[in-house]
């Protein structure tokens, strides 16, 4: 009876000790790290694309688009404008402080092509890939700040971005495949 009992324990230890050993990934350097930046595997190519580097320059504004809402932008773009990627928030009503933090509370957001989500365009050697309507595809917010940039509020967000499928604007060409993305990028005026 005691050999019963003491199998039954030791099985029970087992079952329940297999998810002690699935790891939750470490992002810890990456949300050290304040470079706004997006680096990517995009169709098994590895992009690494930050502000400064290579002639990338960064643009970052937000835009009116009816009364009190808008869209915020974020833009890394190369100096002959072959390769960048373009991120848009959904739009928000900026006197509305709850509607600011809930849209960019840690969590995951859904990524479309309306003004309710958020959009990614991206340009990789002049060819363009915008987000397919309708479509599951999420980004997930880790972590999001304050910070004081030239007197003015800004806000850095870091984001993954993994598995998601962007459409090839020329009808004709592969569609672009990201896994892995990080990104850190800014919003004004928040």
């Amino acid at each position: 009876m005691k050999k019963y009992v003491f199998l039954i324990l030791i099985l029970f230890t087992f079952s329940c000790s297999k998810n002690e050993f699935v790891s939750e990934p470490d992002y810890s350097v990456f949300l050290n790290n304040n470079e706004f930046r997006f680096n990517f595997k995009g169709n098994s190519n590895n992009y690494n694309w930050f502000f400064g580097y290579k002639g990338f320059q960064m643009v970052a504004d937000n835009f009116q688009i009816e009364n009190d809402l808008s869209v915020s932008k974020f833009h890394l773009i190369s100096d002959d404008g072959s390769n960048y990627f373009n991120l848009t928030s959904p739009a928000v009503n900026t006197s509305d402080q709850e509607a600011i933090n809930n849209l960019f509370s840690i969590g995951k957001k859904k990524i479309g092509n309306s003004t309710k989500d958020f959009c990614l365009t991206v340009k990789i050697d002049n060819e363009l890939f915008n987000p397919i309507s309708n479509s599951d595809y999420e980004l997930e917010i880790l972590k999001a700040e304050k910070f004081s940039d030239n007197n003015e509020i800004a806000l850095r967000v870091w984001f993954i971005i993994n598995n998601l499928i962007l459409e090839n604007s020329n009808q004709n060409g592969n569609n672009l495949e990201i896994k892995d993305g990080y990104m850190v990028a800014k919003f004004y005026n928040f």
